[in-house]
């Protein structure tokens, strides 16, 4: 019964979140040397590719991150702020 009642609760958490993300996206602010971000940036491109979450990657020193993702930045300004 405990199995039936998680496999409930996690069907409905993925339903809640894509419906979430199907009206909203994050902006993702990081620096190229944050450690925190590198891993972050993992987080987040599983959420991208499985809720389809719209992400709007902001690197604050315009530099790309280390490990590869998110290479389509963009570059703080006063029309993304």
């Amino acid at each position: 019964a405990l199995d039936a009642h998680r496999t409930v609760v996690e069907k409905n958490q993925q339903t809640v979140m894509k419906d979430i993300f199907t009206k909203s996206g994050l902006f993702f602010f990081f620096q190229s040397t944050c450690q925190f971000c590198h891993e972050e940036s993992q987080i987040l491109q599983f959420m991208q590719n499985y809720y389809s979450v719209d992400i709007l990657p902001i690197s604050m020193d315009g530099r790309p991150l280390h490990n590869g993702l998110f290479q389509d930045f963009n570059i703080p300004n006063a029309q993304i702020i």
